[in-house]
């Protein structure tokens, strides 16, 4: 299945993910596709996002719907609907927002996209408003999905 403007990525192309950085990426990915199994999302690690900034983006974990589109050279194509950026630092908090507003721009299907920070274990969600706009809150609610993401990696913060 083709993903307009993605592609498999081997690595997230950052240094010094941490032992806990890929525990919490893999608990996220496997939690959040029980969820979705038999519904209209599925979640993927290590996609880039070749319209979103000058070299792309690589979120840590990305969620799609599976409706596909078909583009007028029969292709069909899922967009991507949420993002999470998993992070251990303010410095990495900064670079992540920057990202996520970049995938936002790209993306119009981009419906919420979070930041979590396993240190201070602080949620910051991203969302589009009707009018545009991306509003910015500290919560781990998705109105999305309709559940606390914090819920997804308990036990593997706790």
């Amino acid at each position: 299945m083709y993903i307009q403007g993605l592609e498999e990525y081997d690595g997230l192309g950052m240094a010094g993910v941490t032992h806990m950085h890929s525990e919490l990426e893999a608990e996220l990915f496997e939690q959040l596709n029980k969820r979705f199994c038999g519904t209209k999302f599925f979640a993927r690690t290590n996609v880039k996002f070749h319209d979103a900034g000058d070299n792309g983006r690589i979120p840590d974990v990305a969620v799609f719907s599976k409706k596909t589109k078909n583009k007028k050279d029969g292709v069909k194509y899922q967009n991507p609907v949420l993002t999470i950026e998993i992070t251990h630092n303010k410095r990495n908090d900064e670079d992540s927002a920057q990202s996520i507003m970049e995938v936002f721009e790209a993306y119009p299907s981009m419906t919420e996209s979070y930041i979590f920070n396993y240190h201070s274990k602080k949620w910051i969600r991203f969302e589009r408003l009707d009018d545009g706009r991306i509003d910015q809150k500290e919560t781990s609610k998705s109105k999305l999905f309709g559940f606390f993401m914090n819920t997804l990696v308990k036990e593997v913060i706790d």
